[in-house]
């Protein structure tokens, strides 16, 4: 049902429907809920001649609980009823023709029940009324004993009959008479519209509204939804916001002036770090540059040629981590020891223990 609803989202906002039990209703109702088709923009025709209207057919009737009911009224209230008009056959008729049904010459044991909505024994004592209504008529034109035909001329006429009232037009058919129902904002039934059809007078509208626009579109936001939606069925007619049609503008000019503070945040640290590096350099002194000359270490002292200068390295038991404070300290006496010709030449860290390398 789900897939339907969904083509149906498609191509249209007005649907005509007919199912044949409240149970299928009430399916229907709630798959157009959970599809998001109960919206103001949506009107449902459900063509019935149960002539119970709605029924309240979004209730859930066999005795158990789903927790559906509030979402099948949801979409309920778009919804209109069409349905033929009520009977005026009573409980009291319903007895009676029971009762007769029992007796000869229909002797129908089974004839325990009756239901006048299903059955057509409301229309078959109707035809029997508008035979003697016709045969009433002709007796008094002076044809006691008509013919078929000159009965059928005085069949048509207007008269309250068991199945609601009676219309027997010009060309002794019977017009239908159908109630629009919808619900009011107590979700009760109400008759909103009356179809009549009258073949003799053109001029008479064949629907007639019984109650004001507001009552009868409360249930759209007061006035009649168009067929075909502003924004279309897939919403692509809507006009765009202001987000979405200058949402790449608005983004090229926020980007740009981040995207340049970024740059140059990230060159501003990147210099300062080759800076660092390049000025550690200075400390710095990779073991492979150190060469062993043929002079023998002492416990605490190595002998190496750095370049062509002859240089003592101080032994340091274990590595330490050098910090970036440390690092910092280390430029700083560097620098003030350069002119120092027996100052610190620098650190190496390349064996397995710290040496610092002096001239």
């Amino acid at each position: 049902m789900k897939n339907v609803l969904k083509a149906i989202k498609d191509v249209s906002r007005v649907t005509v429907i007919c199912l044949e039990s409240d149970e299928a209703r009430r399916n229907l109702y709630i798959s157009i809920a959970e599809e998001g088709m109960d919206t103001d923009e949506y009107v449902y025709l459900m063509i019935e001649s149960r002539r119970t209207g709605f029924n309240e057919a979004w209730k859930l009737k066999n005795g158990s609980v789903d927790g559906k009911d509030a979402i099948a009224l949801r979409a309920a209230r778009k919804f209109f009823i069409i349905d033929s008009q009520p009977l005026n056959a009573s409980a009291r008729f319903a007895a009676d023709v029971q009762a007769k049904m029992l007796q000869p010459p229909y002797n129908c044991v089974d004839c325990t029940s009756i239901n006048t909505n299903s059955s057509q024994v409301s229309e078959l004592a109707d035809a029997m009324l508008l035979y003697a209504l016709a045969l009433n008529k002709s007796i008094s034109a002076g044809y006691p004993n008509p013919t078929g035909t000159q009965l059928s001329q005085f069949a048509s006429g207007t008269f309250e009959g068991f199945s609601g009232t009676v219309i027997i037009n010009e060309n002794l058919t019977r017009n239908p008479v159908f109630l629009i129902y919808g619900l009011d904002t107590s979700d009760q039934q109400i008759i909103l519209m009356k179809i009549t059809e009258n073949l003799q007078n053109d001029s008479i509208a064949l629907v007639q509204e019984l109650q004001p626009q507001s009552i009868i579109w409360a249930a759209h936001g007061g006035s009649p939804p168009l067929n075909r939606p502003k924004c279309d069925f897939d919403g692509s007619a809507c006009p765009k916001s202001f987000a979405e049609q200058y949402l790449a503008i608005v983004i090229v000019a926020a980007g740009v002036p981040v995207a340049i503070i970024i740059a140059a945040a990230l060159f501003i640290t990147r210099s300062r770090k080759q800076e660092e590096e390049r000025l550690n350099a200075l400390w710095q002194i990779p073991f492979i540059m150190l060469a062993k000359p043929n002079v023998k270490d002492t416990q605490r002292h190595a002998f190496y040629l750095l370049a062509e200068d002859a240089v003592v390295a101080r032994k340091h038991v274990g590595k330490v981590l050098l910090r970036k404070a440390d690092c910092s300290l280390l430029r700083k006496v560097r620098k003030r020891l350069m002119s120092n010709c027996c100052g610190a030449e620098g650190i190496s860290h390349g064996t397995l223990y710290l040496i610092s390398v002096q001239p």
